[in-house]
């Protein structure tokens, strides 16, 4: 699918904390002000463990995934001249499932690179593999110096997102 300058769909953003989420946020935002496109920054939460199941809330995990947002977001974009329209939306359920739903109304995934493994991605399954392999999207994977480590073909979405990606006049300071 070929992107024109009139797409305005979003460029949607996985975030969970990691530092290569937050260079993948990073490297959106300055994807979406070169389009000129909105982005969506999702968090997604559900209990992680056996302490989250005995003693946190649906409420305190809400809040602390709307925190989480709120504070990466406005780091993200502070300094930046002229910033992308961004939504954030705190999620319960599982990442690739919501990442998933929302990639056939998105201009690209674009997703921090998981450096280590966690118990429960191996129970769950990667998030990143899982949307490489369902998305009806482009999906770009960022590692945590902000240098695009997977991404589409140059013949799908919006060409080549990593053009400019190690650039260090858009790699933000």
């Amino acid at each position: 699918m070929s992107a024109s300058a009139h797409d305005s769909r979003p460029i949607i953003v996985g975030l969970d904390g990691s530092d290569s989420s937050l260079a993948a946020l990073r490297w959106a935002l300055h994807e979406a002000v070169t389009a000129q496109v909105p982005v969506e920054v999702i968090h997604c939460w559900e209990p992680q463990d056996f302490t989250d199941v005995l003693f946190a809330s649906a409420h305190e995990l809400s809040t602390a995934s709307v925190c989480l947002l709120q504070t990466e977001v406005s780091a993200a974009v502070r300094g930046m001249a002229g910033p992308p329209a961004v939504t954030q939306s705190s999620v319960h359920g599982r990442a690739a499932t919501a990442l998933l739903q929302r990639s056939g109304n998105a201009r690209m995934i674009v997703l921090g690179a998981r450096e280590k493994r966690a118990v429960r991605d191996l129970l769950r399954g990667p998030v990143e593999r899982t949307v490489r392999r369902h998305a009806t999207c482009p999906v770009v994977v960022v590692d945590r110096h902000g240098r695009v480590v997977t991404g589409p073909e140059a013949s799908a979405g919006t060409g080549d997102p990593a053009a400019g990606a190690e650039d260090p006049a858009r790699s933000p300071g």
